[in-house]
C-alpha cells in the first residue's frame, strides 16, 4: 500500500517528522533517493552533509539511513588508510556512513577511488603456504554508496566532483522547530512500539523494491550547463536521481 501511493516521498516527510527530524524536505528527499540508488542501482549517488557544528548533521544522516533495511547499512566511525581495501565485508549495494569527514580521511584515495570505478583491485606481495612470495590480488565489489557529514564548506577537489553536496538548514525557524520537537519529546514522548511501527514500514517496503532496468525517455529535453567541466560527472547524478525516483516508485 505505501509503495503504491502516488504521495510516496509526501508520506516519507510526513513520517520523517513524526520521528523528530524537522523540515529540510529537499535534503530529506534527496538523501533518500540517493540511499535508493545505493542499493537497487548500478550507479549510487554520494552526498556529502555540510554545516556547522551542532547544526545536526550526523541526526539528518541517520533520520534517514534508519528508514533503510538495517543489513544494507554500514556504520563507519573510523577508517585506516588500507582497511576499504582489505574488506572481508560484502559491500555491493550498501549505504555506508561516516560520521566525520576526518574519520576517513586516511582512506580517502580508497574511497574516491572505489566511488569512481565502483571496485577497488589491488596487487600485494604475500607469503604462499610454501612460505614463498607471490603476487595476490585482492578485489572488493560495488557499487555503494557513501555519505558522509563535514564542517568543512569545501573538500579536496576530486572529492567535490564524485559526489553531491547537501546542506543542513541553519536559519533561526528551523533551530525554533527543533527546539519545539525536543520539547515535546519530554512532554509527550512517541511510544516505542509507535517508532518501530514506522520504521520497520518503510525497512520492510525498501526491502520489495527490485532493481529494473530504467529508461528515462525524456532525458534529450533535460537542459544541463555545459560548464564547469565538473558537469561531466554532475550529469549522469542527475540522471541517478531520476532513476532512485523511479525505483522507489517502482
Amino acid at each position: 500500500e505505501l509503495l503504491k501511493s502516488p504521495s510516496l516521498l509526501k508520506q516519507f516527510l510526513t513520517d520523517t517528522e513524526r520521528l523528530g527530524c524537522m523540515g529540510q524536505k529537499f535534503e530529506k528527499i534527496a538523501l533518500k533517493l540517493a540511499a535508493t540508488s545505493g542499493r537497487l542501482s548500478e550507479n549510487p549517488i554520494n552526498i556529502t552533509i555540510k554545516g556547522e557544528s551542532a547544526a545536526g548533521k550526523n541526526f539528518l544522516m541517520n533520520s534517514i539511513t534508519e528508514t533503510e533495511p538495517p543489513e544494507d547499512v554500514i556504520s563507519i566511525t573510523r577508517m585506516s588508510a588500507k582497511a576499504l581495501q582489505y574488506s572481508a565485508i560484502p559491500l555491493r549495494h550498501k549505504i555506508g556512513t561516516i560520521a566525520e569527514v576526518p574519520g576517513a580521511a586516511d582512506a580517502d584515495y580508497s574511497i574516491r577511488t572505489f566511488q569512481s570505478e565502483k571496485v577497488i583491485r589491488i596487487w600485494v606481495v604475500e607469503k604462499n603456504a610454501e612460505g614463498h612470495l607471490e603476487t595476490v590480488e585482492h578485489v572488493v565489489e560495488g557499487p555503494a554508496v557513501f555519505f558522509q557529514t563535514t564542517t568543512k564548506t569545501h573538500l579536496h577537489p576530486e572529492n567535490e566532483t564524485r559526489q553531491f553536496d547537501v546542506f543542513v538548514d541553519e536559519w533561526e525557524e528551523q533551530t525554533g522547530r527543533i527546539l519545539s520537537a525536543q520539547r515535546n519529546s519530554y512532554m509527550n514522548p512517541m511510544p516505542d512500539s509507535e517508532r518501530d511501527k514506522i520504521l520497520r514500514r518503510w525497512q520492510n517496503a525498501a526491502k520489495m523494491l527490485a532493481p529494473y532496468p530504467v529508461l528515462i525517455p525524456f532525458a534529450h529535453k533535460i537542459n544541463f550547463p555545459i560548464k564547469p567541466l565538473r558537469v561531466r560527472r554532475d550529469h549522469p547524478r542527475v540522471l541517478s536521481l531520476i532513476e532512485a525516483s523511479a525505483l522507489l516508485h517502482q
